[in-house]
């Protein structure tokens, strides 16, 4: 994910985040359960919510858990795909890095009188 940090009088610069986690079966129903809890308890804080959703979490019968274990094994795989990508992405980074210090320490090394501007001082 990439999102734009603007600070005042600069111009937006990207910054590139980190894929969210993936979510467990219990997230997944806590998610669909969390507004009839809140409902029924409109006073709960969600700490309080979620302890109530996990509750009922640990008694349901696992054919209904099923379809919740199944899209946190989808979510799993989403999360392992995008961090891929993350990590090429830094690698890639990182490699750019390296390799324009180590083209600037060269230019450096054959023309030790031009400053950053490519100007002789």
């Amino acid at each position: 994910q990439v999102r734009y940090h603007a600070g005042p009088y600069k111009k937006a610069k990207a910054i590139l985040q980190a894929p969210s986690a993936a979510l467990t079966a219990s997230d997944f129903f806590a998610q669909q359960r969390i507004g009839s809890v809140k409902r029924l308890f409109p006073n709960a804080t969600v700490s309080g919510l979620r302890y109530l959703s996990d509750s009922k979490w640990r008694t349901l019968k696992p054919e209904l858990k099923a379809s919740f274990l199944q899209m946190a094994e989808k979510d799993a795989a989403r999360y392992a795909w995008e961090m891929e990508i993350f990590t090429t992405i830094l690698d890639h980074r990182s490699a750019y890095g390296c390799a324009i210090k180590n083209i600037r320490a060269e230019i450096r090394a054959v023309f030790p009188n031009i400053s950053k501007e490519g100007e002789e001082r």
